[in-house]
């Protein structure tokens, strides 16, 4: 029963990610709890890790967009990349991707938490 709890609200987790966009970084932390409890329920390498994965990745490639570029997102697309080329080249390839994922999602989603607070800090302050 537990379980399935879980599956849902990563469901309408999903569901609201696609609906609100950049609205959705409010709830991060949130999610993130309510995500971490699971792993007294699952296993560390099981479908809630991915789908939990797949929820910020959804929201990352959603809000990419409108997130103001700036000359230090070159590096942090360099350090993607190389990390990339180390993921392929991995002999453990499951297990690298899954550090890939690890480092790299709070890696964009601080980013775009920073740059979304700056952005609300400049429109408060004029």
């Amino acid at each position: 029963m537990i379980k399935f709890l879980f599956y849902l609200f990563l469901l309408v987790i999903l569901i609201y990610v696609f609906k609100t966009r950049k609205d959705f970084i409010y709830f991060i932390p949130l999610f993130n709890v309510i995500s971490d409890t699971s792993f007294s329920f699952f296993s560390g390498f099981s479908e809630v890790t991915i789908l939990r994965a797949l929820t910020l990745v959804v929201f990352i490639v959603l809000t990419f967009r409108s997130v103001i570029l700036t000359k230090f997102w070159v590096y942090y697309l360099f350090i993607s990349f190389i990390c990339f080329l180390l993921v392929i080249n991995s002999n453990e390839f499951e297990y690298s991707i899954k550090v890939y994922f690890q480092i790299l999602i709070p890696f964009y989603i601080f980013i775009f938490s920073f740059q979304f607070l700056i952005h609300f800090i400049k429109l408060s302050v004029y």
